[in-house]
């Protein structure tokens, strides 16, 4: 069904394992690192293959997350256990711009998926084409001015203190995600004109 759909990309229990494999690949380049660095071309193109092929075969008709996400992900994993310091793919100034912005594209671009939505454009080239490129300007001025300032006050204090501010800030966001599961939703946010299909 849709909602459960819906939870499957959302929830934490269902996309837990693609966390969990950036924490194995951190140890398997941290303790194996001679073991797994021979040979790093080979696998360098075998990741970015399974990444092509999840770009060129998968739609909108293909459920997600489902078994099909081990894909792109198992390709994202060996371009990083790969780690070719060599590769023309990678160690080019435009995809060490990226990569470094990367988070903060990410971010942004899914306020950016939600106007065209709204506005009933995504299907429109020249508005898609907009929105990457604005997806990529306020990563960019995000990633300037946000990111790179935080990262530099966060090390320059102390853990505990770096966990006393998380805490602070977790408080709220549960207390608010508790009020609204209790209130089943936030009804108000939908004007009388718009209509709910069960």
């Amino acid at each position: 069904s849709e909602a459960k759909a819906s939870a499957s990309f959302f929830l934490l229990p269902t996309r837990i394992w693609q966390l969990l494999a950036g924490g194995i690949i951190y140890i398997i380049k941290t303790e194996h690192n001679r073991r797994v660095s021979f040979c790093c071309q080979k696998t360098e193109w075998v990741g970015f293959a399974l990444i092509s092929v999840s770009i060129v075969t998968f739609d909108s008709s293909v459920t997600w997350p489902s078994l099909l996400a081990v894909i792109p992900v198992a390709g994202a994993a060996l371009v990083l256990i790969a780690n070719n310091q060599q590769s023309f793919l990678t160690n080019n100034r435009v995809t060490q711009w990226i990569g470094n912005r990367s988070y903060s594209i990410y971010l942004w671009h899914w306020v950016v998926c939600v106007w065209l939505i709204y506005a009933e454009r995504q299907e429109n080239f020249s508005y898609v084409a907009i929105g990457i490129l604005l997806s990529f300007t306020l990563g960019a001025l995000s990633y300037e001015f946000i990111e790179k300032p935080s990262r530099v006050w966060l090390s320059g204090i102390s853990k505990a203190r770096s966990a006393l501010y998380l805490v602070a800030g977790l408080i709220p966001a549960t207390f608010f995600a508790i009020v609204v599961y209790h209130l089943e939703g936030v009804p108000d946010r939908l004007n009388s004109q718009v209509v709910v299909v069960e």
